[in-house]
């Protein structure tokens, strides 16, 4: 059977109690508001599928409802049993009137309910039959077969009672459908729209309590409808319900926002793979944009900080802008709370804590600001972020440096991965670290605005946690840290995730860095020797592991894994980023249901970045350096929108094996060489107009390095003046 509800239930099937869903304790003195209806989402749903075997005869079903207000009821289904094989009637004896019977409300609180109940006294209703309540789940019971596929698209179609088609979108978007329709009055059109079809080839019009549906009655003649709420869909499954004689569907499209950006940023190569991996982190940040940073295209539109953080830093060169990502930091220092800690998904009704999330808001703030070099929105901010720093001080506690209880085995309100096996007790590496991190970064923002003491402050407490975490939770006999402290002891696990962000917050040595490294990682996929919670293994802590790794300086090996793990994504048919994917694993769409999420875009920023090799110097793009990852690719050309306008860069080899180089910009642009000395060697280096070539000796000295820019090897050396010409060649 399926039992569809929202609400709080009991399933009794002759007086036993088979299922549950939202009971809450009993409490005496209780506040009345304890035994109120929940909304929904505020108690875990429960599986809808379950098993029951049913007596020959008369079985007795009671279903008691704690309902709300607007509430949908509750639907049940048997999908064994065929139409003649069951019959639903109010009483036990064979004569009995079909239908069912209503009864309420009851005076027994819901916490109470037990079968049988004494309803004679309780007033009731009977029904036979009537509108449906629960369009969704009542689909459930339908069987849809496939009979005929066109073999081109169909401008028009008709459609009879109980027939039903499938329209595949060119590409995923996220909007709100436009049909127009000709039919009788009173005819019923239902729309479920989705981003995959199930294992018969057709669209589940409820998936996760989410119900992905519209239904259309129509007038007489020819009607025009456009949805309110926009989805995100790549099919829409068009079902005829009702029908006087046919309906005719004219047309149909898909309303969007579209974002409009000054130059959209352009990357291409000699790897292809690499040009697929830039094209489908294009089109889901495109489709996870609406306003706000939404979290996937078609599930649940929240803007999560640590998701909208990754999907900023790839708006940068998408959009080409800083004010998707300026927007998004200031709605969540709007929703900053009064103790200082930033919520977790803003806009919302739904208060979420994550405290790994807050601490992210500093870092994201630093790498706006490195892109934008906006120093009067760093002004506005400041405010928030020592508020937000005081919070986890507080949070911390007196005399205490580090996050977590040590004593007690309670697990802190992070999230770090979605992995299953991280231990987030105690004191948690991982979130320690991040803490750290985070202070690193606000101590650069405290520098770049001139509050010294600040930046001292944070400097002296990301060190003492640094030296804390090394000494409680470094396992010697590993070579790993563990995923926490607790109770006096080591955490039995060390997973990738903690070790990870060990690293990139140089809480570990550079000896421990190496250790770590050489024991988690390996040169050949699938590039860990760490056991991963397959099932859930997503792209958003792939993130964090490639900054990690390009910070290292390990590039070969960050860039061969973001093939591995978004290039089999590729390969294994994704058009839009997917919320769950192992390399390991054959895609399962039952393991994720959201096939277009924004926290997968992060492999923009690094080709950028990294593999182009291009990153700010000093903030806002007046200075960049130029350090290419020449192992990478043979060649690329980039087009890079800036605060300050575009910069255009080419570097391919030639078949001697000289390196060409073609620097431009349509603004002042001053670049700051770094290619190992070898190679410098046998360079030539294109420059326009506006490009002048620096030493690292002439960087502009006036603001404070961003740690993630500092790169071992030596500068290149080249000329510091640029002749007035349209371009200049120089052997470098």
């Amino acid at each position: 059977y399926q039992l569809i509800s929202d609400d709080p239930y009991y399933l009794y099937i002759n007086h036993d109690l088979v299922k549950s869903q939202g009971v809450r304790p009993a409490l005496n003195w209780a506040d009345p508001e304890w035994n109120s209806p929940r909304t929904y989402a505020q108690e875990e749903l429960e599986d809808i599928n379950g098993h029951i075997k049913i007596r020959k005869g008369p079985n007795h079903i009671t279903i008691v409802l704690f309902l709300g207000e607007n509430s949908a009821g509750a639907t049940i289904l048997m999908p064994a049993l065929g139409s003649k094989d069951i019959k639903i009637a109010r009483g036990k004896d064979p004569v009995a009137m079909p239908g069912w019977n209503v009864s309420g409300p009851l005076n027994t609180p819901f916490t109470y309910i037990a079968d049988p109940l004494n309803l004679k006294t309780v007033p009731s209703d009977s029904f036979y039959n009537g509108p449906l309540s629960d369009v969704a789940s009542s689909l459930l019971s339908y069987e849809f077969k496939i009979e005929d596929e066109p073999d081109a698209p169909i401008d028009n179609f008709d459609m009879t009672q109980g027939q039903f088609a499938i329209i595949e979108f060119e590409e995923y978007r996220r909007g709100c459908p436009v049909l127009e329709l000709e039919g009788k009055n009173g005819d019923i059109i239902d729309l479920i729209y989705g981003d995959v079809l199930n294992s018969d080839g057709v669209l589940s019009p409820y998936i996760d309590g989410a119900r992905k549906i519209y239904s259309i009655t129509l007038s007489g003649g020819t009607n025009t409808w456009e949805a309110l709420n926009p989805h995100g869909m790549k099919y829409l499954m068009i079902y005829c319900r009702v029908a006087t004689k046919q309906v005719t569907i004219n047309s149909i499209a898909i309303r969007t926002q579209v974002v409009s950006f000054r130059e959209r940023a352009s990357f291409s190569c000699s790897d292809e793979l690499l040009n697929q991996i830039w094209e489908t982190s294009f089109r889901t940040l495109r489709a996870t944009y609406d306003g706000v940073f939404l979290n996937a295209g078609g599930r649940q539109g929240y803007q999560y900080l640590g998701d909208a953080m990754i999907q900023s830093l790839a708006s940068f060169f998408v959009f080409g802008t800083a004010e998707l990502s300026e927007k998004a930091l200031r709605e969540f220092a709007y929703a900053q709370y009064e103790t200082g800690e930033i919520p977790a998904i803003v806009p919302s009704d739904y208060n979420v804590r994550m405290l790994d999330f807050s601490l992210l808001w500093p870092v994201w703030l630093q790498r706006h600001i490195m892109f934008s070099g906006d120093m009067e929105f760093l002004e506005e901010m400041l405010p928030h972020l020592e508020r937000l720093l005081v919070f986890f001080e507080t949070e911390a506690g007196k005399n205490k440096v580090l996050l977590g209880n040590s004593s007690e085995a309670v697990e802190n309100d992070c999230l770090l991965d979605y992995d299953r096996n991280i231990d987030k007790t105690g004191i948690s590496t991982g979130l320690n670290a991040i803490y750290c991190y985070s202070l690193l970064k606000s101590e650069w923002l405290f520098s770049i605005a001139k509050q010294t003491d600040s930046a001292s402050y944070c400097n002296q407490v990301a060190s003492e946690i640094a030296m804390r975490i090394r000494d409680l939770c470094w396992d010697e006999e590993k070579g790993l840290f563990a995923d926490s402290w607790c109770n006096n002891e080591l955490s039995k696990s060390a997973t990738l995730q903690s070790n990870v962000l060990a690293l990139q917050s140089g809480i570990a040595t550079p000896e421990q860095s190496k250790q770590v490294f050489s024991n988690i990682f390996i040169e050949y996929a699938p590039f860990q020797e760490t056991e991963l919670d397959r099932e859930f293994e997503n792209p958003y802590f792939k993130f964090f592991l490639l900054d990690m790794a390009f910070s290292m300086g390990n590039r070969d090996w960050a860039t061969d894994y973001m093939r591995y793990y978004w290039g089999r994504m590729v390969q294994s048919g994704a058009e839009t980023w997917w919320q769950y994917f192992s390399p390991d694993m054959e895609f399962d769409t039952s393991l994720s249901p959201s096939t277009c999420h924004g926290y997968a875009c992060s492999p923009n920023y690094f080709l950028i970045n990294e593999i182009l090799g291009v990153r700010p110097a000093t903030p806002g793009y007046n200075q960049i350096y130029f350090n290419p990852q020449l192992s990478a690719v043979e060649w690329i050309t980039a087009q890079i929108p800036t605060p300050q306008g575009n910069i255009k860069i080419d570097w391919r080899y030639t078949d001697e094996g000289v390196l060409e180089v073609s620097i431009d910009a349509n603004y002042r642009l001053e670049v700051l060489p770094q290619l190992d000395t070898p190679m410098e060697l046998d360079t030539v280096l294109k420059v326009g107009e506006n490009v002048q070539v620096l030493s690292d000796k002439e960087k502009d000295g006036t603001e404070p390095d961003d740690e993630d820019d500092e790169e071992s090897g030596d500068d290149a050396e080249s000329s510091t003046e640029t002749p007035n010409e349209s371009e200049t060649e120089e052997k470098v």
